[in-house]
């Protein structure tokens, strides 16, 4: 308890002299201390929202760092996977062929057919409306990272015929 009132004793001491001081000043000077307080304080803002600025453009500057290198490991990643469906097309063709099976049936697409001649994969198949045709072409690219070498469409009253022929990067 003695800490506390020794304390407030050693506040009140410092406000009365400065309340002296204050108060022993003559007008003018008074508007004086006014105007260097509210130019210290002022400052003292301007200081702060500086401070705030500066750090948060080296915040956006380390996240575009961060972005661009994620661009590019992601880039590079693709890359990599894309070349390796390649290598896969071209040792093991089958695999391909049972992943762009899996695209159609997933898509529902009626009168599938797939062929390998070379690099390329020829597929045709009956398609229900653009959508699906659009959705096959880029599952099929996103899993095997072939391209699109040929398309024909054939709308007929029936049905429509889709023949896309997919080619492999090089």
């Amino acid at each position: 308890m003695m800490g506390l009132s020794q304390a407030l004793w050693f506040w009140s001491l410092i406000v009365n002299r400065y309340m002296h001081l204050w108060f022993n000043r003559n007008k003018r000077e008074r508007k004086l201390l006014m105007i260097m307080m509210v130019v210290l304080i002022f400052s003292g803002f301007i200081l702060m929202g500086s401070n705030i600025y500066q750090e948060t453009a080296r915040i956006n500057l380390q996240l575009k760092k961060a972005k661009q290198e994620y661009e590019y490991v992601f880039s590079g990643a693709e890359r990599i996977m894309k070349l390796s469906k390649q290598q896969l097309l071209k040792t093991n063709p089958s695999s391909i062929i049972n992943l762009i099976q899996d695209v159609s049936s997933e898509n529902d697409i009626e009168g599938f057919s797939v062929s390998i001649e070379g690099d390329m994969i020829n597929t045709n198949f009956i398609a229900k409306d653009l959508n699906q045709i659009i959705v096959f072409i880029t599952e099929v690219n996103n899993m095997t990272g072939l391209d699109i070498k040929s398309f024909e469409f054939q709308n007929s009253e029936k049905e429509r015929s889709v023949q896309v022929i997919f080619v492999a990067k090089r």
